[in-house]
């Protein structure tokens, strides 16, 4: 089935198997020519013709393309906060790496796209800090993920496991000391008063920007001065 001939300084391999796609390749070396042929000979003996078309379009889908799919099928199934923030990554990542197939994205490779993440950009003028990649990082793999269980591509290695993920910053411990919270109110009340009442409920109860914002008066209870949290950042009402 494999015919090896030699083009200048090059070996080409040819792969012919009747119903079966045409496969070549070109190596340095007959040795790196031999051994793939028999590599991919014995591949063929053990899949139908199209168990390896399907290997061979998988090998050609695209990061724009599997981004897309992504965001169709799994995004809805997301919390609308987190739809939200993952919209912006998405297309981010489509616009920046969308023409690169899924099985080119190795180790080297992406780790190459996480210092090209750290870089100052228009978008960015600091760089996205290790927590915007983290991010990033925790989408790639999910989709790689999917992409191997859910769309056929079994043989697809997930690269975010073969990285090193930027270390985070020690978590802050500031606190509100002196007469600083009256002179923030104050500054607040020039500014708009109803960004004091904002602050002054979050230093109340410590919510988080987001659940203060899209906070409903029915789920405000006067009589008992409290208020209901149905979608919390980890999950539980």
């Amino acid at each position: 089935m494999a015919s090896i001939h030699r083009r200048g300084k090059y070996w080409r391999v040819q792969i012919r198997k009747q119903g079966y796609p045409y496969l070549s390749a070109t190596f340095d070396t007959k040795a790196e020519a031999v051994a793939w042929s028999l590599k991919k000979e014995t591949e063929l003996s053990r899949q139908t013709p199209e168990e390896v078309l399907e290997r061979m379009e998988a090998r050609q889908y695209r990061l724009g393309d599997a981004l897309l799919r992504y965001e169709l099928e799994i995004l809805p199934g997301k919390k609308p906060s987190t739809q939200k923030r993952e919209k912006g990554i998405l297309s981010s990542l489509k616009k920046t790496f969308g023409e690169i197939a899924l099985a080119e994205i190795n180790g080297k490779r992406l780790a190459l796209m996480v210092r090209h993440w750290e870089q100052p950009s228009e978008a960015h003028p600091k760089g996205l800090g290790p927590h915007s990649i983290r991010l990033y990082l925790a989408l790639l793999s999910h989709l790689y993920t999917i992409a191997r269980s859910e769309w056929g591509m079994p043989e697809l290695v997930n690269p975010v496991v073969l990285v090193r993920k930027p270390k985070l910053p020690r978590g802050r411990d500031r606190r509100l000391v002196g007469d600083e919270e009256e002179r923030l109110l104050s500054v607040c009340e020039k500014t708009n008063p109803e960004l004091a009442d904002i602050v002054r409920f979050a230093i109340e109860t410590a919510m988080r920007q987001s659940e203060i914002m899209e906070l409903t008066w029915d789920r405000v209870d006067f009589r008992n001065h409290t208020v209901f949290l149905q979608d919390t950042k980890n999950g539980e009402s």
